[in-house]
């Protein structure tokens, strides 16, 4: 049970304050929660740093390109690569930065956090729970 509470604090201080969840990924995981955890403070630090990103020179390339950075660390469904296709044909073909694949882990803050509640919500309903 206190796994379970480990992880759903973790994937709130990846959404609301990640300085603290950065010492747990430091750990080696050691269960399917952590490495979903630490797949998701992954992503959560792409995301902060493309965020940061976005307005460097006050580019409208730059915002394009680094939001999609930033999208894609947060959900990387196929909703999310259909709408970075679309707006990245927009941006100069001869941009080199488009040669470099999306950073992110492929798993995403959203579906680690979805998982996080889930994994709470079963240790909590099950029995013996308090």
């Amino acid at each position: 049970m206190r796994t379970v509470y480990a992880g759903v604090s973790a994937a709130v201080l990846i959404v609301f304050g990640p300085g603290a969840g950065i010492a747990r990924a430091q750990q080696p995981p050691s269960s399917p929660l952590q490495v979903q955890m630490a797949a998701a403070i992954a992503d959560a630090k792409v995301a902060e740093e493309h965020a940061h990103n976005t307005d460097l020179e006050g580019r409208i390339n730059d915002f394009i390109l680094y939001g999609g950075y930033v999208l894609n660390a947060l959900d990387p469904s196929p909703q999310t690569q259909a709408l970075l296709k679309t707006a990245y044909t927009r941006l100069p073909v001869t941009d080199p930065r488009l040669a470099n694949p999306v950073p992110g882990s492929g798993y995403g803050v959203k579906k680690a956090v979805a998982d996080a509640l889930q994994q709470a919500q079963s240790a909590a309903e099950a029995e013996g729970a308090s």
